[in-house]
């Protein structure tokens, strides 16, 4: 059985398939790597080839792990997991295969969608402050869950690692996490639970994300060509917007570079090169006090401008002093920034959200202003 592993790796790296990341869906070539490190581990003197690197010295090839899709979940997807699962009994692997996502993901939205109590998975300000107070009681996931009444505790434990736990940093990633990144990938592998545990500033979600769409090997930098485009909007008309079965034929380009290059298409093919009407802008203030800072919903609800035109409109808005009713602080806005602030910490993205009208440097510069008063 080994030496027909060996024969058949063999083959395959002759001919550079074991190369293409097209040839093979995630499941499968993550088997191909597991019987490689079978073989290697039986003491055979070769030294298999990564599908995922592609250096020309054979002897010296890296190990540069990928992962499965990290995507959401559609509503086709969702249909497509229930017609799998519930009609045609395909086991969890042979659905992970047609789905293009990790076992575990397919069974945690099968459970989602197949629960008969509300999936009650977003958390408010109170259950936040009650997730941190049980966590420092030292309780299980479990337990955790039952006390908040959320269907399960993976939510619980996602929440607080990715949002209330202080030690893991937001914002940009430094030049020095994103080599140690590098070190921690060729070093364990894709085991990101290990990555975040000896980097110390991030969780396993943020490494993740940040080598697959930004530090991946082979990865293109820079403006779209010509030809890129034609190509997407070919196969954004062949799937929609599944950005990552896009992705897989344009395995150049990262599934965040490929939605961003589309929505900056859409939006050159619908902008509106008119100046401003005074009727535009009042619908776009009154828009602005009801929506905030969420440039789509705006955008939208105006029909005929971008959420970058609103954007840029709202800003000279600003400038042009139309908007001091709206973003003056008040007492309580001042109080409602300090329990954010002590909730969340000085993640000021994150607060910003909350805020509603105010920009994350809005934010920090009032907090500053606070502390030193």
């Amino acid at each position: 059985m080994v030496q027909q592993c060996v024969g058949w790796i063999r083959w395959m790296s002759s001919f550079h398939i074991w190369n293409s990341r097209c040839f093979l869906l995630a499941p499968q070539r993550i088997a191909l790597s597991r019987i490689a490190h079978f073989v290697t581990r039986q003491s055979i003197q070769w030294k298999p080839i990564c599908c995922f690197s592609a250096a020309k010295n054979e002897e010296t090839k890296p190990f540069f792990p990928r992962c499965l899709s990290y995507t959401r979940f559609n509503k086709s997807d969702d249909e497509q997991l229930l017609r799998l699962r519930d009609k045609e009994q395909k086991t969890w692997l042979e659905i992970s295969t047609e789905l293009g996502k990790s076992i575990s993901s397919c069974l945690s939205r099968y459970q989602i969608l197949k629960s008969e109590e509300p999936t009650n998975l977003h958390f408010t300000r109170e259950e936040d402050l009650k997730l941190k107070q049980l966590v420092a009681q030292g309780l299980s996931w479990v337990e955790i869950a039952k006390q908040l009444n959320k269907p399960f505790p993976h939510a619980c434990k996602r929440r607080y690692e990715d949002t209330l736990k202080n030690e893991n940093r937001r914002g940009e990633f430094t030049k020095e996490e994103d080599s140690k990144i590098v070190e921690l990938v060729q070093k364990y592998g894709a085991k990101w639970n290990l990555v975040a545990q000896e980097l110390g500033t991030r969780t396993a979600h943020q490494c993740l994300l940040r080598y697959e769409r930004v530090l991946r090997p082979f990865l293109k930098k820079g403006a779209f060509r010509e030809e890129e485009d034609i190509l997407l909007m070919k196969l954004f008309e062949k799937y929609g917007p599944q950005w990552s079965k896009i992705e897989k034929e344009m395995s150049w380009r990262s599934s965040v570079q490929i939605r961003k290059r589309y929505c900056t298409l859409e939006e050159q093919a619908k902008r509106n090169k008119n100046p401003w009407t005074r009727e535009e802008e009042e619908k776009l203030l009154a828009l602005f006090e009801k929506y905030g800072r969420k440039w789509t919903e705006i955008a939208k609800e105006m029909g005929n401008r971008t959420a970058s035109q609103c954007m840029y409109q709202v800003s000279e808005c600003m400038e042009r002093g139309e908007l001091e009713s709206i973003l003056t602080w008040t007492i309580e806005r001042d109080r409602e920034l300090k329990e954010w602030v002590e909730l969340y910490g000085e993640h000021w993205v994150y607060i910003s959200r909350r805020m509603k009208h105010f920009s994350p440097r809005q934010c920090q510069e009032r907090w500053i202003q606070i502390q030193s008063s």
